[in-house]
């Protein structure tokens, strides 16, 4: 009997043991594993770009202004739109600043959403320049300031530009070889004749074609003028030469030159 109770006491205590292992469970299985903490990364304020809507000259002033050597022009530019600006919003491009100091100097804002900005010039060497005012990014232009060097040993009656493919004040019309397959049309330019400077302002070497204005037939049939000669200047170079009478340029494109007619 007493045999019979130790092994009933036994299995009872086999099958508690294998009722334990099952209900067993294992929290370090089902818990959540901490999460890593999502960080955005921080965002730079947005700040609005300038907008510049008009930049213009005042309304008194020369769109082609002539300096001596060593002599200073200052005045400015009216800006408009709706927010304040700084020196950094604007460029001041100049064709030529090898022979002119050009410069923002400062920008004054009013309380009529307009600015001025001024700037100043300086004649270091004879010749011809454009200037404008832009934006940074360039959307933004005003009309283009043309400035003429002097050298103030020379005296000169008048001066101005010649630019291949526009008529200007002293272009005209040419038609050689009238009614024939060879026709050919081009500008002649008819400039008084006399003495002059010319420099070359442009970006290329100029070749200036001077014609006379009376032509006759070549050997092969072909009207040309009577007599020809060029005249080639460098880049920001300066050449005097004398336009005679019945005589008159023609230039090639991208070709421009600053003539200055010396005073007899």
């Amino acid at each position: 009997m007493k045999k019979r109770l130790r092994f009933l006491t036994a299995c009872l205590l086999i099958s508690s043991l294998f009722s334990m292992s099952s209900c067993y469970f294992d929290f370090r299985q089902t818990a959540e594993k901490p999460t890593e903490k999502q960080t955005e990364a921080p965002t730079e304020p947005i700040t609005e770009a300038p907008k510049i809507t008009k930049i213009d000259m005042p309304s008194q002033a020369k769109t082609e202004i002539t300096l001596k050597l060593e002599e200073v022009y200052e005045s400015y530019f009216i800006v408009e739109g709706d927010f304040d600006y700084t020196v950094d919003d604007f460029a001041l491009v100049a064709s030529n600043k090898s022979i002119a100091y050009v410069g923002i100097e400062r920008v004054s804002v009013t309380n009529q959403n307009n600015t001025y900005i001024y700037y100043k010039i300086k004649a270091i060497e004879p010749g011809y320049i454009t200037l404008y005012l832009q934006t940074k990014e360039g959307t933004v232009k005003s009309q283009e300031l043309s400035v003429i060097l002097n050298d103030p040993q020379y005296e000169f009656e008048e001066q101005f530009l010649l630019k291949a493919g526009e008529i200007g004040d002293y272009g005209r019309w040419i038609t050689y070889n009238k009614g024939t397959k060879f026709e050919e049309k081009l500008i002649g330019y008819y400039i008084p004749a006399g003495t002059y400077l010319f420099y070359n302002p442009g970006s290329s070497r100029a070749q200036v074609n001077v014609f006379t204005d009376e032509t006759h037939l070549n050997s092969n049939g072909m009207e040309e003028p009577i007599d020809a000669f060029s005249i080639l200047v460098g880049v920001g170079e300066t050449k005097l030469f004398t336009i005679g009478k019945g005589y008159h340029i023609e230039l090639t494109e991208p070709t421009c030159v600053f003539m200055s007619k010396m005073k007899e």
